[in-house]
C-alpha cells in the first residue's frame, strides 16, 4: 500500500532518452508506464534507416513504443534539459550516462552531482552489465548478457552452436525491470522525498530466469542445457515438446497425473495408454521420450493447429499452436492489445 502522500502513476512526468544508442529497454519502460497513465516525453529520436536487418528491426520496434510520446525539440540545450530534468519525475535510458550526448551528460555527472542537481529525480538506466557491476566498464551487447547469463547455453540443438533470443525480447525484458524498479524507486521517495538511481543488468535479469528454470531441473535431478525441440529430460515428466501435427507444430506440456489423463480422455481412451509404461510420466520423460510421440503422433496429425487449440481451451490442455511471426501479427490477440 502506498503512502498518504504517494504520487498516482497518472500524474508522473516522464522523460525517456531516445536518441543515438538507445535501445528497446527504454523504449519499453516508457511505454509501460504511459500505458499505466504518465506522461511520457522523449529526448531524441529514432535513427534512420540502418544497412543492418537487425538494427532496422529494432528501430521499427522502437517506433511501435513511441505511442502517445511527446518529442521534446530542445535536447541540445543544457539549460532547456536542466528545466525539463528538473520538472519530470522519472529519467528513463537504456545507454550508459558515459555514451550519452554532451548536452545531456552534462546535467547527471556521477550519482552524487545527480542528487544534488535533482534531489527528486528517479534516474533508471537499464544497460548490459549494469553501471557498477564487475564487468560494467567493458564493450558489450545483448549477445554478451545471453552468454554470460547462460540463456544462450539451453537455446538450440545439443550438437550445434548456441541459439539466441529473437531480436528484441531479451531488452523487453530489461524494460520491464526498469520501469518496476523505477515504480518502487517512486514509492521510496513519497516516503523519504529522495529521488534515486535504479540500475537494471540486463545479464543479471536473464540470469534470474536461468536461475528459476534450473531449479525445476535440479528438482528433478536434472542438469538444464540446449536439447533442441524438447526440453532436456522432458523437465522431469511427460510430455513437454514441440510436435507436428496436420498444418503445422503445436507446444505441448504436461506436468501431472490429471493433465495427462485430461490429454488422454480427449485421444478417446487408446488401448496403450493402460500400459504401465505409459502410466509412469517421468520415466517416459526422462528415459524413453520419443515412444510417447510416436504413440500421439497419429492423433495429433489428424488435427489442425485451430482444432488443438480449440480442444485444449475446452479440456484444459497445456497445448499451443506454434505460430510464425506473420500469424502472431494477424491474431486477434495482437489486434486487441497491439504488443507481443
Amino acid at each position: 500500500m502506498s503512502s498518504p502522500g504517494a504520487q498516482p502513476v497518472a500524474t508522473l512526468r516522464v522523460i525517456e532518452y531516445a536518441g543515438p544508442g538507445a535501445g528497446i529497454a527504454g523504449a519499453y519502460a516508457g511505454w509501460l508506464l504511459g500505458r499505466l497513465g504518465a506522461e511520457v516525453s522523449t529526448i531524441g529520436s529514432v535513427e534512420t534507416n540502418s544497412s543492418s536487418d537487425e538494427q532496422n528491426l529494432l528501430r521499427l520496434e522502437r517506433l511501435a513504443l513511441s505511442e502517445n510520446k511527446k518529442a521534446l525539440d530542445d535536447e541540445d540545450e543544457p539549460d532547456a534539459l536542466a528545466r525539463h530534468l528538473a520538472a519530470c519525475d522519472v529519467f528513463l535510458c537504456d545507454v550508459p550516462p558515459s555514451r550519452l550526448p554532451a548536452a545531456l551528460a552534462l546535467q547527471f555527472g556521477d550519482r552524487d552531482t545527480l542528487g544534488l542537481r535533482f534531489p527528486t529525480l528517479v534516474a533508471g538506466f537499464a544497460t548490459v552489465h549494469g553501471l557498477d557491476g564487475p564487468d560494467s566498464a567493458l564493450p558489450a551487447t545483448v549477445l554478451d548478457a545471453q552468454a554470460v547469463s547462460a540463456t544462450a547455453w539451453a537455446l538450440g540443438d545439443a550438437t550445434r552452436e548456441p541459439l539466441t533470443l529473437p531480436v528484441g525480447v531479451a531488452e523487453h525484458q530489461s524494460g520491464a525491470m526498469l520501469a518496476a524498479g523505477c515504480l518502487l524507486a517512486l514509492s521510496e521517495r513519497d516516503r523519504s522525498g529522495k529521488g534515486q538511481v535504479v540500475d537494471i543488468s540486463l545479464t543479471e535479469v536473464l540470469a534470474s530466469h536461468v536461475a528459476a528454470n534450473s531449479r525445476v531441473y535440479v528438482h528433478h535431478g536434472l542438469k538444464w542445457h540446449r536439447n533442441g525441440r524438447r526440453p532436456y529430460g522432458s523437465c522431469g515428466a511427460y510430455p513437454f515438446a514441440i510436435l507436428p501435427c496436420k498444418d503445422g507444430e503445436i507446444c505441448i506440456s504436461g506436468r501431472t497425473r490429471e493433465e495427462w489423463q485430461r490429454l488422454i480422455t480427449v485421444m478417446g481412451n487408446p488401448s496403450w495408454a493402460s500400459e504401465p509404461r505409459y502410466q509412469d510420466l517421468r520415466a517416459m520423460g526422462t528415459r524413453y521420450p520419443e515412444e510417447g510421440d510416436a504413440l500421439l503422433a497419429p492423433w495429433l496429425m489428424q488435427h489442425t493447429r485451430a482444432e488443438l487449440e480449440a480442444l485444449a481451451l475446452q479440456h484444459n490442455l497445456i497445448l499451443s499452436p506454434l505460430r510464425s511471426f506473420t500469424e502472431v501479427l494477424d491474431s486477434p490477440q495482437f489486434a486487441h492489445r497491439r504488443f507481443l
